[in-house]
């Protein structure tokens, strides 16, 4: 009995089984479905850092502006302030 191995053929992906009885580790369509999936995870991952790094940049930004807001309400506190006792009020 003579098997015929696969490797690289037309009717064989990656040493897989092909249609005419080649022997392999499992048939083309599983390949291509494992890589398939394979592409779903990386997009996952490669997705969830994207948000994550965005989402960084968004709080820094909000924070930062944040700050400034708190420093221009200062900045009007003492400066009514100021002119209330340049007036002679409290």
């Amino acid at each position: 009995m003579v098997v015929n191995v696969c490797i690289l053929s037309p009717t064989c992906a990656l040493g897989v089984f092909g249609s005419k009885g080649e022997v392999g580790i499992v048939p083309p369509t599983t390949t291509a479905a494992l890589i398939g999936a394979a592409g779903v995870l990386v997009g996952l991952a490669v997705g969830r850092v994207w948000d994550v790094k965005s989402e960084l940049k968004k709080w820094r930004r909000d924070q930062k502006i944040q700050a400034y807001q708190r420093l221009t309400e200062a900045f009007f506190v003492m400066r009514v302030k100021s002119a209330c006792r340049s007036r002679g009020g409290a």
